[in-house]
């Protein structure tokens, strides 16, 4: 087929972006730097700068009236103790939203944000560094461009569209618009910009199916927040709100940095599986040391399993990946109930977050009358907020449970068969269990069991010494203000990061 976005070869670097000397124009940097400071800024995942990469066409000689700039933000992954690949998945469905959210372009010139590890590689003609403003990998010039038939991809991908957008569906929408990008990147790490799936994703693009995508996407998402915003009143994005409108409360949130959830995976072993997998509803216990004490933060939502069952159809696959972005799903849409043991909780919360039926932990029936009479402190304390602000610690749970569904199909049959397949495949197990003499109908759900799950996993690999997934302690020598000038280079980042 005959590409609508045809490959051009130019003898000089796009002018509306680059200078007769091939320098990046100063209000191009300045602006792309602000838009990159507004997307950390805004990231509600831990999100260490090292450098910002310009690639792609707009990086070349092969731009076209249709291109956009791919702006790259290179963090180092191992600095969070978190899986890579959940981390990547994370960021990803971050920067899809802060791309569809907002159209954002620099003299015309579409701009598209991704997230990418600095031990990773990607395959483009020129590099260069917003950070040193200098070019990592000056562009050869373009002699010849390979050509594909692409007409059957095409047209299933454009089907796909077609399905997607008449579900009407926000996730369904968004996970083919991922599709899409990751086509994309997968070509340009293997094959570099002429790859086939590159090639791809530029034709889809200049037909329009991506615009058409990324409407459906704002259309849906806004019916469903405004469905939402009458029908859960205790949703998260509320109790943050409700206490930012206090003057009290505003105070308390500000506050809130000085405290740190937890960041290991064992310090997330206190979640009642019977309750998650048999009625659909996640209590967990978030550690977060505060000023002085170490206090529990217990967070509730339900319709996570339902949220999962909907991922594994969409990817056809249970993986971590689809693990956390039914959690968060879970987290931003549904009702959620808060509860902490700090004694600022205890004495000014508890009773109105009882009352107002948001409490997940022990009912408190004792009115405030001195201490928060006319419940004009906002939500809740301090810890509570913290937790509530960020998604974090989201990665952790998901590894917990992940690795209990792995560990209960392995050891416990039985009890996976009658309550965890169904609840998470919405379906009868069909294949037959061999019965055991122990078998009961409650599941293991003692921290002990929890903390063996997660030791079965790692016998799998997932974090054994030298691997991708260990956490690895240390100081990012190359973290530094986005902001600062080249010579800046020399100094460290040592801000720590909120959560």
């Amino acid at each position: 087929m005959i590409l609508t976005e045809k490959f051009e070869v130019h003898k000089s670097l796009n002018p509306k972006l680059w200078t007769s000397d091939n320098k990046l124009q100063n209000e191009v940097k300045l602006k792309l730097l602000e838009i990159v400071q507004q997307f950390v800024d805004n990231c509600e995942i831990p999100l260490n700068v090292s450098d910002v990469h310009l690639v792609g066409s707009n990086a070349s000689y092969n731009y076209t009236a249709e291109s956009d700039l791919d702006v790259h933000i290179i963090s180092n992954f191992g600095l969070i103790d978190a899986p890579k690949e959940i981390l990547q998945a994370a960021y990803n469905a971050l920067k899809t939203k802060f791309n569809n959210d907002y159209d954002i372009s620099v003299h015309g010139v579409p701009i598209e944000l991704y997230v990418e590890d600095i031990n990773s590689t990607t395959l483009s003609n020129g590099v260069y560094s917003m950070i040193e403003d200098k070019w990592i990998k000056f562009p050869k010039p373009i002699t010849s461009i390979p050509e594909f038939d692409l007409t059957n991809r095409i047209k299933e991908l454009n089907d796909e569209a077609e399905f997607a957008i008449k579900s009407n569906n926000s996730d369904n929408i968004e996970n083919l618009i991922n599709k899409l990008y990751l086509i994309r990147k997968n070509s340009l790490d293997v094959e570099g910009e002429y790859g086939e799936g590159n090639q791809l994703f530029k034709e889809l693009r200049a037909e329009g199916t991506l615009d058409k995508l990324k409407t459906a996407y704002k259309t849906a998402r806004s019916g469903e927040l405004t469905l939402e915003k009458y029908l859960r009143e205790d949703s998260r994005v509320n109790l943050i709100s409700k206490s930012k409108r206090s003057q009290k409360g505003f105070e308390r949130f500000k506050k809130r940095v000085k405290s740190r959830v937890a960041n290991t995976v064992k310090q997330y072993n206190a979640i009642d599986m019977n309750k998650l997998f048999k009625q659909d509803i996640l209590t967990v216990d978030v550690q977060v040391r505060g000023e002085t004490d170490t206090y529990t933060v217990k967070i509730s939502f339900g319709g996570f399993c339902e949220l999962l069952h909907d991922q594994i159809e969409s990817s056809g696959i249970l993986n971590l990946k689809a693990v956390t972005r039914a959690l968060v799903n879970g987290f931003n849409r549904n009702d959620v109930y808060i509860h902490c043991s700090c004694p600022d909780s205890q004495y000014r919360f508890s009773y109105w977050q009882t009352k107002n039926k948001v409490n997940s932990g022990e009912e408190e029936n004792r009115p405030a009358n001195i201490t928060n009479p006319h419940d004009s402190l906002g939500t809740s304390c301090k810890h509570v907020l913290l937790v509530l602000s960020n998604e974090s610690w989201l990665l952790k749970v998901a590894s917990v449970i992940y690795n209990y569904i792995n560990y209960m199909e392995k050891h416990y049959k039985k009890l996976y068969a009658d309550f965890i397949y169904p609840a998470i495949y919405q379906k009868d197990y069909e294949e037959p269990v061999q019965l055991d003499m122990f078998d009961d109908d409650e599941l293991a759900t003692d921290s002990d069991t929890i903390d063996t799950s997660n030791r079965y996993a790692a016998t799998k690999n997932q974090f054994k010494p030298g691997n991708d997934y260990r956490f690895k302690p240390g100081e990012d020598k190359n973290q530094i203000k986005l902001d600062a000038p080249p010579s800046a280079m020399d100094a460290q980042g040592d801000e720590e990061v909120p959560g």
